[in-house]
């Protein structure tokens, strides 16, 4: 029997080689296709980062006689004339100069004397402005600014609620002096943008304190000692750091002594463009060590009726390169913002570097 097994065995092993033997002599054609792994599907490379525009304008003055016409008209308002500018960039910023509020009270930091004698003004706007100013187009404002505080704490934690439930970021302005100066990143075309806001003009009782609602002071002790160590690190974690700041001499058209100080330090900190706002008109955009400065960007939306004075600011920030300013700006020409092809006036290259 167990013969008989071996003898088996033996045949089928015959048989299995000459199987393999003519299947080895068999035309390509017809030979058994072999199975072969396939890869795995391989997501797309990432799109090498593009560049971001910019569209900046200066003071967003929503109270007084703005206030009534949005009562009558609606929040949208003021913006329907800017709506496409602002939608089609790829950040909207500007200068909130208007607490969004129903409450508070008025400031004690300015006296009903100033106010009376029109050396000082308080403005507050309802909260609905928030969804005015995001269906315009806004991404980010600051509110570090001499009016934030018109109304106080109340008004200011109103102002931070309405705005974050339009979707529309803030910086310059917090719940205490760590979120005042805090950066806000936004991710645009593959780079990460960095925006912080400071203020120049300081009404009593406006700047935050470590546990004091507020505006981040742009001079001071907390400024030296907080500022350029929040650009370092915003440097450390984005392609390119924007600084929103309120500063300057209303209705003065040029750049004081100050404001270039102040300006070329942030850039040396590690900054790539600064904004500027609060003089209530246009002024002097400068080249300074690989950065740009736009000492004001006057009104945008303004109770005093005046467009002669409105301005939208393009730039341009590819990677690794320095800030390009659009070859036009946008002006009133009575109607509407149009660009005018040409450079912004008064375009200075300064010869420091960083």
């Amino acid at each position: 029997m167990r013969a008989r097994y071996v003898g088996t065995a033996c045949i089928a092993a015959a048989l299995f080689g000459f199987g393999a033997w003519q299947r080895d002599r068999l035309p390509g054609w017809l030979k058994p296709v072999q199975a072969t792994s396939v890869p795995e599907p391989q997501p797309p490379p990432e799109p090498p980062p593009g560049p971001v525009r910019i569209v900046a304008v200066g003071d967003l003055m929503l109270g007084t006689n703005v206030k009534a016409v949005i009562r009558k008209h609606g929040a949208r308002h003021p913006f329907r004339k800017y709506r496409k500018l602002l939608e089609g960039a790829d950040i909207a910023f500007g200068n909130l100069e208007t607490p969004l509020s129903d409450r508070g009270a008025p400031t004690p930091g300015k006296s009903k004397e100033s106010l009376r004698n029109h050396t000082n003004f308080i403005f507050r706007a309802p909260p609905a402005c928030a969804a005015g100013l995001a269906w315009a187009g806004f991404d980010i404002v600051s509110l570090a600014n001499n009016h934030a505080m018109d109304f106080g704490p109340e008004a200011l934690r109103d102002t931070l609620e309405s705005l974050e439930e339009a979707g529309i970021a803030v910086i310059g302005g917090g719940a205490n002096l760590d979120r005042a100066y805090a950066p806000h990143f936004l991710e645009r075309n593959g780079q990460r943008i960095a925006l912080l806001g400071i203020s120049d003009i300081l009404p009593a009782f406006s700047e935050a304190g470590k546990e004091r609602p507020g505006i981040a002071p742009a001079r001071g002790k907390e400024f030296e000692a907080r500022m350029p160590d929040a650009i370092a690190a915003a440097r450390k974690e984005a392609d390119q750091v924007i600084v929103s700041v309120h500063w300057g001499k209303e209705r003065f058209t040029g750049a004081t002594p100050k404001q270039r100080k102040l300006g070329r330090r942030l850039i040396d900190w590690g900054a790539d463009l600064v904004i500027g706002h609060h003089t209530h008109c246009m002024g002097p955009v400068e080249r300074y060590g690989g950065g740009l400065i736009h000492y004001s960007l006057g009104n945008f939306v303004s109770y005093t009726g005046s467009r002669a004075n409105v301005e939208a600011w393009e730039v341009v920030l590819r990677p690794g390169e320095e800030p390009e300013q659009a070859s036009h700006v946008y002006r009133w020409d009575g109607k509407y913002l149009n660009a005018r092809r040409e450079d912004t006036p008064g375009l200075k290259t300064a010869s420091a570097r960083r």
